[in-house]
C-alpha cells in the first residue's frame, strides 16, 4: 500500500507547486513556453548572437599551433554551464533568504538545446531562451577531456524525462534560510541518493560531474577540507557551491566571457517596492482561497507542519496562521519598519528553534531509563 501511495503525494505536490508557480512566478522556464518570441527584438538578437559567437582557435592538426579564422570554436560549448536568475518577487525573495545569486542552472548539450531540471520534469530546451538577457546568464565551464566530456552529456540525457523533487528543493530553502539567518540549522542532513528517479537541478549537477569529471572530483575533495559545502553539511547543494569550489580551486570552474554590452557581470538587483503589486496579488489570491500553497503541504516539512499545528491558538488551522503572520509583516513593511521585521523574525525563529530543540530533549530524556528513575 505504501509503495501505492508515494506517486499519488508526488503528483499532489507537483500540481500544488504548479498551481502556486504559475500564480506567483510567470516567468519561470516551466511556463511561458514562447518567452522568446515575445521578447524584446533587442534581446532576442542579443540571445542569438550569444549562441552564435565563436573564437579564433588553432590549426586542427594540433602540431604547428598557428591562429587562424578558419579554425574557431564556439564560445558556449556543449558541457557548459548556464547559471540564471529568474525575475519576480518570489524568486527575488528565494534568492535573498537563501543567499543565492542564482537560482536555477542548466548544461548546455549542443549548440541548439540545455538540459533544464525542473517541475514537472526533466526535459531539454532551446539554448536560445537562456541566454535572453533579463535572466542575466553567467556561463561557467569544468575543463575535462573528449572522454569525460562524451560520459557526461550521455549521463546527462539519460535524465530526461526524470521528476523534479519539490519537496527536496523546498527543504533546502527552508535549511538555507536557516543557516543564514541563525547560523546553523537543527534540522537534520537530507538524504542524497545517486539512484534516485527525482531530481533538482544543482544536485543532478554535482553529482554528475564528480562521477565524470577527476579534476572536479579532486577539486571537490579539496573544497570539502578547507570550506563548508552544502552538499555536505546540509545534504544538497545549492548555487553558492559552485562559487566556493571556484575560490578554492579556480581552475576547474572559469567563466565564458559574454558580450558586456547585452550582459551583466553580475546579477542587478531590484528594488523592493518594484514588487509591491505582486504582493498586492498575492495577498488578495490568498484572501480569496484561489491560491494554494505548496509549502501548507504536510508532505513538504511534515516535522514543522506539526510544530505550527501545536502553536496556540490550536483551534486555528496552520493556513490561517500564516495568513496572519503575512499580514503582519506586510503591515510593518507598509510602515517602513525593515530593521523591524528582521529582528522580530530572526527572534521567533530563534525562540521556535530552541522550542523545538527543548521539546525533543525532554522527549530523549523521558524515554531513558535513567529518567524514570530519577522521578521514582
Amino acid at each position: 500500500m505504501k509503495g501505492k501511495r508515494r506517486p499519488t503525494t508526488s503528483f499532489s505536490l507537483g500540481a500544488l507547486a504548479t498551481s502556486a508557480a504559475q500564480v506567483l512566478a510567470p516567468n519561470s522556464l516551466q511556463f511561458n513556453e514562447h518567452e522568446f518570441q515575445r521578447s524584446p527584438k533587442e534581446a532576442q538578437d542579443a540571445a542569438r548572437e550569444a549562441a552564435k559567437l565563436v573564437k579564433p582557435g588553432t590549426c586542427s592538426c594540433g602540431r604547428c599551433g598557428i591562429v587562424t579564422a578558419r579554425w574557431v570554436l564556439r564560445l558556449i560549448d556543449a558541457g557548459d554551464l548556464i547559471f540564471i536568475t529568474t525575475s519576480g518577487l518570489v524568486y527575488s525573495v528565494g534568492r535573498y533568504l537563501t543567499e543565492n545569486a542564482y537560482d536555477h542552472v542548466v548544461i548546455v548539450l549542443d549548440q541548439n538545446t540545455v538540459l533544464h531540471v525542473g517541475m514537472p520534469s526533466v526535459k531539454l530546451m532551446p539554448l536560445e531562451r537562456l541566454l535572453l538577457p533579463q535572466r542575466q546568464p553567467v556561463v561557467l565551464r569544468v575543463p575535462m577531456s573528449e572522454g569525460e566530456l562524451q560520459l557526461f552529456l550521455r549521463c546527462a540525457k539519460q535524465l530526461i524525462g526524470c521528476k523534479y523533487d519539490v519537496a527536496r528543493a523546498y527543504q533546502l530553502m527552508l535549511r538555507l534560510a536557516l543557516k543564514r539567518v541563525t547560523g546553523s540549522t537543527p534540522l537534520p542532513r537530507l538524504p542524497l541518493d545517486v539512484k534516485s528517479n527525482a531530481w533538482i537541478c544543482s544536485d543532478s549537477i554535482i553529482v554528475l560531474l564528480a562521477g565524470c569529471c577527476k579534476g572536479f572530483r579532486e577539486a571537490l575533495v579539496k573544497a570539502r577540507q578547507e570550506t563548508d559545502l552544502d552538499i555536505f553539511t546540509l545534504g544538497s547543494a545549492s548555487m553558492t557551491d559552485f562559487e566556493r569550489i571556484r575560490r578554492i580551486e579556480p581552475s576547474i570552474i572559469s567563466r565564458v566571457p559574454l558580450p558586456v554590452v547585452n550582459y551583466t557581470l553580475a546579477p542587478r538587483k531590484r528594488s523592493w517596492r518594484a514588487y509591491v503589486p505582486e504582493v498586492v496579488r498575492f495577498a488578495q489570491s490568498m484572501q480569496a482561497g484561489t491560491l494554494k500553497w505548496p509549502l501548507l503541504a504536510p508532505e513538504i516539512f511534515p516535522t514543522v507542519h506539526e510544530f505550527a499545528a501545536s502553536i496556540p491558538p490550536t483551534s486555528w488551522p496552520v493556513k490561517r496562521k500564516i495568513q496572519v503572520l503575512g499580514y503582519v509583516i506586510v503591515f510593518l513593511l507598509m510602515l517602513r519598519r525593515g530593521l523591524t521585521v528582521k529582528r522580530v523574525l530572526l527572534r521567533a525563529v530563534e525562540v521556535l528553534m530552541l522550542r523545538y530543540v527543548a521539546h525533543h530533549v525532554m522527549l530523549h530524556l523521558q524515554s531513558s531509563p535513567a529518567f524514570g528513575t530519577a522521578r521514582l
